[in-house]
């Protein structure tokens, strides 16, 4: 489009032809299928990085039959439901460059012929299935500007300019004050909430929970959080922390500590990163929501970073008797902030 075609005020959609109408179903097609790809990438890398290696391969082999299948279904060719012999299929695809994409990830087309990955093969392909995903992804990119494209994409080009002219007036209108805030929200007073689960409550309930108070003038300082817990329910099965109910807000776990009535430790485990920048017994850690990780160095300690307003994770600890205490330390920082150390 020329420039001045995008100040063209044009509410109304453009009626599309039979073959306008194809491209844009093409499109949508690759764009869910790519989506799916990169969910099943993403169940890899958690299965990868928990060392749970059969289980990563069998969603590798599925993965690779999706993005094969993927091109083969955009250029017509038969689609496949096993890996075994991919090599010579790719031979059929009828862009030299989206062929060398396949190709150049040797492992993984020929994951077929791996009877049993081992954990650097695994890491082999997690990488390979990445890389070849991403390729993909900027291959159809282009496609659909060139190939695929429609009047129904000038119309929606077109809005997106006008869209984002009219944002930006509107963002400088509103001041910076208020953009600042949005963006970098101040770290304000707030509560760490544990739920304790038990063999007689195995889910998290409000009854079965403890606060403290977390203080902003605190910010940034390793502190002992110590919740007690009722004596009729000191056999505890696993915890739920909720370290505050604030987005953006960088947090930091040394350890937790099972503490009797006397204070004495009597089961502690810490978050501290191996090499490999995830803590051991990693197996402990289950669901975790509104939380992304944070900065990441051997030797250091676990960082996250809440990204909504409900951040939680479980933690599946061994069944300990006669808990009087769970005491967490902790640390917190605005999330556009890093720790001193």
């Amino acid at each position: 489009m020329q420039i001045k075609e995008y100040f063209t005020i044009q509410f109304k959609k453009p009626v599309l032809g039979d073959d306008e109408k194809t491209r844009e179903e093409k499109k949508k097609t690759l764009n869910e299928k790519l989506e799916k790809a990169y969910s099943r990438l993403e169940s890899i890398e958690i299965l990868n990085s928990n060392s749970k290696t059969d289980d990563m391969f069998i969603l590798t082999t599925h993965l690779i039959q999706d993005l094969y299948n993927l091109s083969a279904e955009y250029y017509g060719l038969e689609l496949v439901n096993t890996a075994s012999g991919l090599k010579d299929k790719i031979d059929n695809l009828p862009d030299d460059g989206l062929r060398n994409l396949y190709k150049d990830q040797e492992r993984l087309i020929t994951v077929s012929s791996i009877e049993k990955p081992t954990e650097e093969e695994a890491e082999v392909l997690e990488e390979q299935a990445s890389k070849l995903l991403l390729g993909l992804e900027k291959f159809f990119k282009k496609t659909k500007k060139t190939e695929l494209h429609t009047t129904m994409d000038d119309f929606k080009k077109r809005l997106a300019v006008q869209g984002t002219i009219l944002i930006s007036i509107l963002t400088l209108s509103i001041g910076s004050v208020i953009y600042n805030k949005v963006k970098y929200p101040i770290f304000e007073d707030d509560q760490a909430q544990i739920y304790f689960m038990t063999p007689e409550f195995p889910n998290p309930t409000d009854a079965n929970s403890v606060k403290q108070p977390v203080l902003a003038s605190q910010k940034g300082e390793w502190l002992d959080y110590r919740f007690p817990i009722p004596a009729d329910n000191s056999e505890l099965i696993g915890i739920r922390i909720d370290p505050v109910n604030q987005r953006k807000v960088r947090f930091g776990l040394q350890y937790v500590q099972y503490l009797d009535v006397n204070g004495k430790v009597i089961f502690e485990r810490d978050f501290k990163l191996t090499e490999n920048l995830i803590p051991s017994n990693v197996d402990q850690i289950g669901i975790m929501n509104d939380l992304k990780a944070g900065v990441a160095k051997p030797g250091g300690f676990a960082e996250m970073e809440s990204v909504g307003s409900d951040p939680f994770f479980y933690l599946n600890l061994p069944k300990t008797k006669n808990v009087a205490f769970v005491q967490l330390r902790m640390r917190f920082l605005e999330g556009y902030k890093k720790f001193k150390d």
